[in-house]
């Protein structure tokens, strides 16, 4: 360890050295085939589903436990139920592109 390395660790972690390196995501497969194939595996992966019922869940009683005048709240809760659903149906969308034209 020279000097210059002792000096910069005896300083502490700097701001970039804070900041996460994020990768980017994987590209979406370019064949439908292949689309359609992932997105029925996430449909029944068992893992998935629960996570998204659970989301729904907490969406659905906040909203019914939320008190007389949040309606900003109540609309959020509302639009996270409904953003899960909208996923779902667009999974269920890319599989019956491929279904569709293969019939």
């Amino acid at each position: 360890m020279n000097w210059r390395q002792l000096w910069r660790f005896l300083q502490g972690p700097t701001v970039e050295d804070l900041i996460p390196i994020i990768e980017p995501p994987p590209e979406p497969p370019s064949d439908r085939n292949e689309l359609a194939s992932a997105a029925k595996r996430l449909l029944e992966d068992p893992v998935f589903a629960l996570a998204l019922d659970r989301v729904q869940r907490r969406a659905y009683d906040s909203w019914r436990q939320s008190e007389v005048g949040a309606e900003k709240y109540r609309e959020q809760t509302y639009h996270l139920h409904w953003a899960v659903e909208e996923l779902k149906a667009e999974l269920r969308r890319m599989v019956e592109t491929v279904r569709m034209r293969e019939q």
